[in-house]
């Protein structure tokens, strides 16, 4: 969960605000006149905005169809004064990979999901997706035989159920993908938090007892459970964490027979490497056209940093490190057979 000025009702400390901060800056890896970006509309049942970004140099090139995180995200993922999804889109473009990314349908139609009392996943992310890989399949300077997923966050949860079931995808980068549900990363974030402003920790102390007891509820969900939205964590109904829970990423990763990228930053509070990144390596380290990795320093974000990670640094200058982007260039031209011959 993106962290603001009110984390889900509770008022927090300066230390731990993430606002409006300063003005996003281009990273200093995309050189001017090496991307081509063109406004695009997706279109599905509910249609949203969106950006292809190309290399300098004509197709058909790889793509990779972005897929945001948790809440109503716009296509840069912007959280702060970092816009990270943009940052990546302009990084691969320098190494000759296009990208698609485009606004969740909770930004663009958030009323139309209000009080739903049968909103599932599949209803925050399936439409646009497959919209995007749609698109990304028939355009021209696209080649075909390479789309790849890169999902953030939640968005890493959703890639592999959709590269599972659509031959179109030839692989999936999945990045600081939760292992655990979101509600359980709510509950160890509020912990976090208050652990780092003593101020904090009684003020937080009736919050985090009620998401524990929310927590719980959602764990103990059946498929015809009448439990009330009010009940379960962030007043979301019971299909929607049904659902979240039947996608089921790491077993779906097991069972994949597509390659996959997996990277995590050292420095994340949110997908953290403790309770996240050790569950996935677990389970597919010994799984062949895996590749796992812990980039030291950086946040969630995939921005370098120093000591503890707090949401007020989403306020700072920054963009996603040069380390990540070289990392995901890389590893999608050697996947793809593609040349890394730069736009």
């Amino acid at each position: 969960m993106w962290p603001s000025g009110r984390l889900f009702g509770l008022q927090v400390s300066p230390l731990l605000t993430a606002g409006f901060g300063v003005a996003w800056e281009c990273p200093s890896y995309a050189e001017d006149g090496y991307a081509r970006e063109t406004e695009i509309e997706l279109r599905s049942k509910l249609e949203v905005p969106g950006i292809v970004c190309l290399p300098k140099h004509t197709g058909p090139h790889a793509c990779a169809v972005f897929l945001a995180g948790s809440g109503p995200c716009d296509r840069d993922s912007s959280i702060g004064s970092l816009k990270p999804f943009k940052d990546l889109a302009l990084g691969l473009a320098q190494g000759g990979i296009v990208s698609v990314r485009f606004d969740k349908v909770t930004l663009r139609h958030g009323q139309k999901f209000r009080n739903r009392s049968s909103l599932t996943i599949a209803d925050e992310y399936f439409d646009q997706a497959n919209a995007a890989i749609e698109y990304a399949s028939q355009y021209p300077e696209i080649d075909s035989d390479r789309i790849f997923l890169l999902g953030h966050s939640l968005g890493a949860t959703i890639a592999p159920y959709l590269a599972q079931v659509d031959n179109r995808i030839r692989g999936i980068v999945l990045l600081a993908p939760p292992g655990e549900a979101v509600y359980k990363a709510y509950v160890r974030q509020l912990r976090y938090f208050a652990s780092l402003d003593s101020d904090l920790v009684e003020s937080t102390q009736e919050l985090i007892a009620d998401a524990e007891k929310k927590s719980d509820a959602a764990d103990r969900l059946g498929p015809d459970s009448t439990t009330a939205p009010r009940d379960l964590p962030f007043s979301l109904p019971a299909c929607y964490w049904n659902s979240c829970r039947e996608l089921d990423p790491i077993g779906t990763c097991k069972a994949m027979d597509k390659p996959i990228l997996l990277l995590q930053g050292s420095r994340d509070y949110q997908v953290t490497v403790e309770d996240n990144f050790t569950a996935w390596k677990s389970q597919l380290r010994s799984k062949q056209d895996v590749a796992l990795g812990v980039l030291e320093d950086l946040d969630h974000c995939f921005i370098r940093g120093e000591g503890l990670s707090i949401p007020a640094d989403y306020d700072k200058a920054g963009n996603v490190d040069a380390t990540a982007v070289d990392t995901i260039t890389e590893w999608i031209m050697s996947t793809s057979g593609g040349p890394h011959s730069g736009a």
